[in-house]
C-alpha cells in the first residue's frame, strides 16, 4: 500500500489550521493539476475564488467538496495562503539557500539544500513534499499545462522562498535565484527533502483516499479492488510502518484527501 495518505504533524500543525488547508489543497491538486492549462498562473473562475477564500478564513474549507471548484481558482488560493504566511522554507533559511543556489552546482548543491532544509520543522517538510509532488507532476505533463519548471519556479517560487526584509540593490537577482532553486527541487525534491520511498515517483492508482471522518473507516475503504484492513490493529500497524521522526516527539495523524 502506498503511503502518500499518510501525513503526520504534531499538535502545533493540526493547530495551525493554514498548514491543514495547504495539504488539503495539495492533495486535491495533485490529481487535477497535471491536466489544466496554466494552472498556478491563471487565476480562474472568480466566485469560485471568492467562496473558497471565505470558506478559508471561516475555517471550513477542509468540508468542502474540491471537484466542485475551478481547479484554477484552488491554485490561486494555495498561492494566496502561502504568500499570507511565513514561507514553509522559513526566514531563517533564506540566506542559507540562496548561497547554496549561488555558488554551488550539482551533486554539491544538493547535499548542501538537504542539510540545510533538515532544520525545518517537520510539518513544513512534509507540506512542501505535498507541493512539489504536485509542481513536478505538472512539469512532466507540460505538453497539456503548458508549464515546465522555469514557468513554475517563476509562478511558484516566490510563495515558498522569500526574504524577511527586502534587499532591493539585489532584488531581481535574487528574485532568479529563487525561481532557479525551485526548479532544483521539482525535480530533486525527493532526495533533498525526504526518504525517496514516499517522494517520488506518480501517484499509484492504489492510494488509499477518504471518505469519512474515522481513521479506521477511512481504511476500511477499497480502493480499485485493493485489499484495506479491516480492523484497528491492522490499521495500527501500518501506521506504525511509516511513522516519521521529529524532535518534538508526538504526532497526531492528520488524514488529507487524495481524489
Amino acid at each position: 500500500m502506498a503511503v502518500w495518505g499518510y501525513f503526520y504533524f504534531n499538535f502545533e500543525l493540526f493547530r495551525s489550521s493554514w498548514l491543514a488547508d495547504v495539504s488539503y489543497l495539495s492533495q486535491h491538486l495533485f490529481h487535477v493539476g497535471p491536466q489544466i492549462l496554466s494552472i498556478f498562473r491563471e487565476a480562474g473562475n472568480e466566485s469560485h475564488f471568492s467562496l473558497l477564500q471565505q470558506s478559508f478564513e471561516s475555517n471550513t474549507l477542509r468540508q468542502r467538496n474540491l471537484n466542485q471548484f475551478d481547479p484554477l481558482a484552488l491554485g490561486k488560493l494555495l498561492k494566496k495562503i502561502l504568500n499570507e504566511h511565513e514561507p514553509l522554507f522559513t526566514f531563517d533559511l533564506y540566506s542559507s539557500l540562496i548561497e547554496a543556489q549561488d555558488r554551488q552546482m550539482g551533486i554539491t548543491r544538493q547535499n548542501t539544500l538537504k542539510q540545510i532544509t533538515s532544520q525545518l520543522p517537520e510539518s513544513n517538510r512534509t507540506v512542501l513534499i505535498s507541493i512539489f509532488r504536485i509542481l513536478s507532476a505538472i512539469e512532466r505533463n507540460k505538453s497539456v499545462t503548458g508549464m515546465n519548471s522555469t514557468a513554475l519556479g517563476i509562478a511558484f517560487g516566490p510563495s515558498l522562498l522569500r526574504p524577511l526584509k527586502l534587499d532591493l540593490p539585489n532584488m531581481q537577482k535574487q528574485g532568479k535565484l529563487v525561481s532557479a532553486l525551485c526548479e532544483v527541487f521539482i525535480s530533486k525534491y525527493g532526495s533533498i527533502l525526504g526518504n525517496e520511498e514516499i517522494t517520488s515517483g506518480r501517484a499509484s492508482p492504489t492510494e488509499v483516499q477518504r471518505t469519512g471522518q474515522s481513521a479506521v473507516d477511512y481504511f476500511k475503504m477499497d480502493q480499485n479492488n485493493v485489499a484495506a484492513p479491516q480492523d484497528t490493529g491492522e490499521f495500527l500497524q501500518i501506521v506504525q510502518r511509516f511513522s516519521f521522526k521529529s524532535f518534538r516527539g508526538k504526532y497526531l495523524l492528520i488524514l488529507m484527501q487524495l481524489q
